[in-house]
């Protein structure tokens, strides 16, 4: 079984939406545990729960994070890692320009009550709904 390494977040925004750092790393076989190799980085295992649990990725085999995906949807750990939007070293990540957004067309940005603080320096936040969201970290834009 393969060491694989989790890198980040997809949109490098990992520290931003609160996942924590201890998720990263390397992570190496553990077990087979319910028909599926566990992996552990000695922080964090991603392991499946069962038919009635799914995939998990907690700090212990008795902790549960909620109902996650089937071994019949995702067939392993990289496939669910990569599932909740992280980004393994192997990954291919694709760079997403950064954009200004500097006033309103017509110049009457703040006479329609716009906030300024929709200004500013916009960079890639997340893949969401299958397009690129961007934040200026006040503000996000995103394909609802």
């Amino acid at each position: 079984y393969p060491t694989f390494e989790v890198t980040g977040q997809a949109g490098s925004n990992f520290n931003r939406i609160g996942a924590p750092v201890a998720m990263l790393g390397m992570y190496e076989f553990d077990k087979m545990y319910n028909g599926a190799a566990a992996y552990t980085n000695y922080k964090y295992i991603v392991f499946y729960g069962g038919a009635r649990d799914g995939w998990q990725w907690v700090t212990g085999y008795n902790f549960w994070a909620g109902y996650g995906p089937a071994l019949s949807e995702i067939a392993d750990a990289q496939g669910f890692i990569k599932s909740m939007q992280f980004q393994l070293g192997t990954d291919e990540v694709k760079d997403y320009p950064t954009f200004e957004v500097t006033g309103q067309a017509g110049s009457n940005f703040n006479r329609i009550g716009a906030p300024v603080a929709m200004l500013g320096m916009y960079e890639f936040d997340k893949m969401y709904n299958g397009a690129a969201a961007y934040t200026n970290y006040k503000y996000i834009v995103f394909y609802g």
